[in-house]
């Protein structure tokens, strides 16, 4: 479902396009992934990845705040 952005993502990645962008797309993502949780049952591998995200996001705000 969010094949093509994920594949975008990871175009964007490379070719190292400015963070903006980057951040917007990866934003994009989420919103719509939001929109499909009312109701759904996850289990702990959903967890385990919004803590990746969570590690993630700290290493990204080290980055831009330097």
């Amino acid at each position: 479902m969010y094949e093509t952005n994920v594949e975008l993502l990871g175009q964007l990645i490379q070719e190292k396009r400015k963070p903006y962008a980057i951040l917007s797309l990866i934003q994009d993502t989420i919103d719509s992934m939001r929109t499909d949780v009312e109701d759904v049952s996850v289990s702990e591998k959903f967890y385990e990845a919004c803590l990746k995200i969570s590690e993630a996001i700290v290493l990204l705000d080290s980055e831009i705040s330097k």
